[in-house]
């Protein structure tokens, strides 16, 4: 098999099915856990506000992302999965260099999507969702494929961000593992708060950011 064969394979393989599905529940228990710390501590500064509040100290974001880091760990009872999946995710990151990215003019797929709910703690929801879509789009651009951002509303104030490429999602998965800092920092502007699209990253990298947009 060659490149692209051996990564469609481990792409769909039930191994990596299953290691997304143990990081998705931690991540989202992870999420909740933040926003509703979020909250407490707002409404412990400002007790009479009930919105607008002032920007909590990047410090305190800090030990409180550090903290939550810790805390929310992948169950020990699903190590087997973990390291099954975890060995398909290193072969399709050795193999991603190998792909080759070639469009097909007679199919689209939604490749990524991002829910204006993920940024529900942020004034610009839907700036931030479209945003979190805006850096595969310009990898697989340089790659010479065609994306296209579309917005699909559920419900009254939000909806999804899908990002629709004319290649599969195993290989915008690929193209995604080649992402530099420098591509995700021009995509998304100045105007984008990378610590708020990506939470892992340190607060120093917003000054890196703003430095290089």
């Amino acid at each position: 098999m060659n490149a692209n064969q051996q990564y469609e394979k481990a792409y769909l393989g039930e191994e990596v099915k299953q290691l997304r599905k143990t990081y998705s529940d931690v991540c989202r228990v992870a999420l909740e856990t933040w926003d509703s710390q979020l909250l407490a501590e707002r409404k412990k500064r400002q007790p009479r506000r009930r919105k607008n509040f002032d920007p909590l100290p990047t410090e305190w974001l800090a030990t409180l992302r550090q903290s939550l880091f810790e805390r929310h760990k992948i169950p020990e009872r699903q190590e087997e999965i973990i390291v099954k999946g975890e060995e398909a995710e290193q072969l399709m990151e050795k193999l991603a260099s190998d792909v080759r990215f070639v469009g097909d003019d007679n199919q689209w797929w939604v490749v990524y999507s991002c829910s204006t709910s993920t940024y529900g703690s942020q004034t610009q929801p839907h700036f931030y969702a479209k945003s979190a879509c805006k850096p595969l789009e310009a990898q697989l651009h340089s790659l010479g494929l065609t994306a296209e951002i579309h917005y699909q509303q559920h419900y009254k104030y939000g909806g999804d961000y899908q990002l629709w490429a004319n290649c599969p999602p195993w290989m915008a998965d690929a193209a995604k593992r080649q992402l530099t800092w420098d591509t995700v920092s021009k995509a998304v502007g100045r105007t984008a708060n990378v610590c708020a699209l990506y939470p892992g990253l340190p607060v120093s990298a917003l000054e890196d950011h703003y430095n290089r947009t």
